[in-house]
This record gives structure tokens, C-alpha cells and sequence, in this order.
């Protein structure tokens, strides 16, 4: 039998039988999983294996010992795992770790950290652990505690800079909340020595940075929303094509929805609103939507300040809120998260892949999620609000936090000046 490189049928236990080893390994694909296949060895041996990305696999099982519909499940789990960012490599390895009794500090995060935060810090714990997990999963996530070093975090900080384009005052809030999480495993005793003591934070030398949206950007960015989600219902009507061709059960017809995903409402409602990241997670059906005055009321709960505030929103913006809210009911409630994560309960996790994909069709470079706040300030600062009445509308707790904005509304100065003239001209006219 010659060398099979490449052999596709659907993967059952009646085809298993039927499977004769060669002189060379062979693999034989699924047709209906991508990435699930059984690998025949010369010796007669055959495993299941899920191929979840390019040079990468997991091996599931001898087919003596697993059913092919059981592999399958295992194969959906690993591949959907991974498409949230979830690398099963790495958790086959921390589940090693653990076995053997080695404090990583993925472990330390689910096992001590996280109890210890929502009872001691519940406000922000939600948060933080996202933050934590979010930035250093990939580099320190299945080290031990003892073998974290500040070499290791200055690569990453490096590579945030230069690869990632991210501010230095948001990589020293990261390194802040590791800092804190690695002066709890010290006091705990879970190392003998914090790693990170002497880890300086990076110097900022922008600290005023404002990116806004011009016209025509803002132009475009509503297109690239709309091509977006059309994208998305074209997939899904090709994936119920699919369904039904095979007599599985279809999923919901997004055309019929006004929108296709919760990405398009948090992206208009955050440019309606100034609306910080942390504080959309947080926001509650029951609880925010001030229907008598059309807009947002934060409780202290919510703002990151912890001071209470509303936002007015307008007719359009308001539409949006409105009609998110009566897509979702039958699904979430009247009560809940405005915009919960996939189990409809927690706070939703981040939308980078998504983001990026809108901002790339509208061709907007240089423009994070939280620019959308500072594209919120500077449109109210060039239509003439004065700059308490725009640092109310944040939630600034300092003045001089608004005045990165002040450069925006030049008229103010001309009218000082003109009130200085006024008087000196008096002055001459008395004499």
C-alpha cells in the first residue's frame, strides 16, 4: 500500500475496523471536523489526534480505548477552546504541572488568587483576573511561581511597545496588578522572594495623547460596521446550508436581527457615550437604563472612579440601547449584564480580534477601543461644551484631567483676549 499523505473520509468506528497499517504513517481526515483525524502507524497502531492550528496537535486517544464519537467530542472541545484563545498544549501541561504538585501561575490565579479577590476586592476582582490572564497567559502562565523573572516580563513589556503599539501608562497598569498578585503568593508564602521587587515601571513620555476621528474616518468606521455585520450573516446563512444538508438543527437566522453580533452596539454606544471599557462590561438592565431621561445612570458600582454619574445619550444612540435590549430579551431577561460574555451571565471578555477586523475594513490605523472616549471629549470640546461640563460627562475626578482636551477649543482663548482688549481699550478711551 503506498504512502498515504493524504486520505479523507468520515471518521466512524465501522471505518476504524477497516483501516490496515502501511509501510509509511498515514492520517486519515474527517470530512465533516476540520482538524480531526486518526493516525495509522506501520506497527497497527491508530490514535486519534485534533490538528487545532498549523504544525500543532493533541493526541486524543488509542481507538481501542475511546469511541470515534467520543474522540469527536473531545476534538469540538479543543478546537473551540482555541478559538478563544485557549492554547490545549499549554493546558495539557499546567494539568501536569498540577499533577505533580507545581504552583504555576495560571494555577495561583484559579486556585488562590481568584477565591481570595472576590471576597476581599469583589468590586474589581472580575476585572483584574481578566486583566491578569489576558496579559500574561502566554508568557508566565505556565511557569512556576519561582521561575517568573524580570527578564522574561522586560521581552513582553518590549514586544507590547514596539509589536503591539500599546501605551506605557497601560503596560505599568498591568505590571501593577502582577506585581500585587506575586506580593500575595510571597506573603502566603507560596515563593520566598518577589521576583518583580526591583522591576521598574516604564517612563511615559505621552501622557497627553489624543486620538480622535476625523470626519471621514467616522464615516467609515459606520460602513466598516455595517460590511462587518453583513459578513456575519452571509456565514451564518452558509453554515445552515451546510446544517441542512446533513439534517442538523439550524442556527438563528441573523438577518432577521437588527444586529448580527453585540459588537456593532457596543461600538456605537461607545462612541455615543465616552463609556470606558470596564464600565460597558458592568452596565445592567435593571439598573442603568434611565428610561425617564433617556440616557445612563452609573452607579459607583460601575464608573471606575467610584463616583456615580449620568450620560445623556441621543435619539440615535438611544435607538440602539433600545433595540439591543428587545433583541436580547427572550434570551437574557429583563434582567442581567447589558452586554454579557458567551454564558450570558459574566461580563463579557475582550473584543480585540473583532475590533480589529472593523477598524482594518474602514482603513483606520492608531485608534483603540479607549480612543473612543477621547473621540467622545473632543467632538463635545469642537461643538463648544465647556470643559466641566465635558469632564462631568467623563467622570474625571480632576479638572486637569480634561485639560488634555483644552487644545481642542481655541475660541475660548479668543474670547479672553477679547475681554482683555475690551478693558484696555476702556482704559484709552478715559483718557
Amino acid at each position: 500500500m503506498p504512502r498515504l499523505t493524504k486520505m479523507i473520509a468520515a471518521i466512524t468506528n465501522s471505518l476504524i475496523k477497516t483501516l490496515k497499517p502501511s509501510k509509511e504513517r498515514y492520517d486519515v481526515r474527517d470530512t465533516t471536523l476540520k482538524g480531526f483525524m486518526v493516525r495509522v502507524f506501520p506497527s497497527g497502531k491508530m490514535s486519534y489526534r485534533c490538528q487545532y492550528t498549523r504544525g500543532k496537535h493533541i493526541t486524543l486517544g488509542d481507538v481501542n480505548v475511546l469511541k470515534a464519537a467520543e474522540a469527536r467530542d473531545e476534538a469540538k472541545k479543543i478546537l473551540g477552546d482555541y478559538a478563544k484563545g485557549i492554547d490545549p498544549a499549554q493546558v495539557r501541561k499546567e494539568a501536569r504541572l498540577a499533577k505533580e504538585g507545581v504552583m504555576t501561575f495560571n494555577r495561583f490565579l484559579d486556585e488562590v488568587y481568584e477565591p481570595w479577590l472576590n471576597v476581599h476586592r469583589a468590586d474589581t476582582a472580575h476585572d483584574t483576573l481578566r486583566s491578569l490572564r489576558n496579559s500574561f497567559n502566554q508568557v508566565i502562565g505556565n511557569l512556576p511561581l519561582d521561575e517568573i523573572a524580570p527578564m522574561i516580563l522586560e521581552k513582553w513589556r518590549v514586544k507590547r511597545f514596539k509589536e503591539d503599539g500599546v501605551m506605557p501608562k497601560t503596560v505599568n497598569r498591568q505590571v501593577a496588578l502582577l506585581k500585587a498578585a506575586l506580593s500575595r503568593a510571597k506573603k502566603w508564602g507560596f515563593i520566598s522572594a518577589h521576583p518583580l521587587a526591583d522591576f521598574e515601571m516604564a517612563k511615559s513620555t505621552d501622557t497627553s495623547r489624543v486620538r480622535y476621528l476625523t470626519q471621514d474616518e467616522y464615516k467609515r468606521l459606520l460602513k466598516a460596521i455595517d460590511r462587518y455585520e453583513q459578513q456575519l450573516v452571509k456565514a451564518r446563512e452558509r453554515g445552515n446550508q451546510w446544517r441542512e444538508a446533513r439534517g442538523y438543527e439550524l442556527m438563528p437566522n441573523l438577518s432577521k436581527q437588527r444586529f448580527a453580533s453585540d459588537l456593532a452596539p457596543k461600538i456605537l454606544l461607545s462612541l455615543a457615550s465616552g463609556m470606558r471599557q470596564c464600565e460597558l462590561r458592568r452596565i445592567r438592565r435593571e439598573k442603568h437604563i434611565y428610561f425617564a431621561q433617556q440616557g445612563l445612570n452609573l452607579t459607583k458600582e460601575v464608573t471606575k472612579t467610584k463616583k456615580p454619574r449620568f450620560i445623556p445619550l441621543d435619539d440615535q444612540a438611544w435607538q440602539v440601547l433600545m433595540d439591543w435590549l428587545a433583541q436580547t430579551k427572550a434570551t437574557i431577561g429583563e434582567k442581567g449584564l447589558v452586554f454579557p460574555g458567551e454564558d450570558g451571565k459574566k461580563p463579557f471578555d475582550n473584543m480585540k480580534k473583532s475590533w480589529k477586523t472593523v477598524l482594518k475594513m474602514a482603513e483606520i490605523e492608531n485608534f483603540t477601543w479607549h480612543d473612543m472616549r477621547h473621540d467622545y471629549a473632543s467632538q463635545l470640546v469642537m461643538a463648544g461644551v465647556d470643559l466641566n461640563t465635558v469632564r462631568e460627562l467623563l467622570g474625571h475626578a480632576d479638572i486637569k484631567m480634561t485639560l488634555v482636551y483644552a487644545h481642542l477649543a481655541p475660541e475660548h482663548k479668543r474670547k479672553a483676549i477679547e475681554k482683555l482688549q475690551h478693558r484696555r481699550s476702556g482704559l484709552l478711551t478715559d483718557e
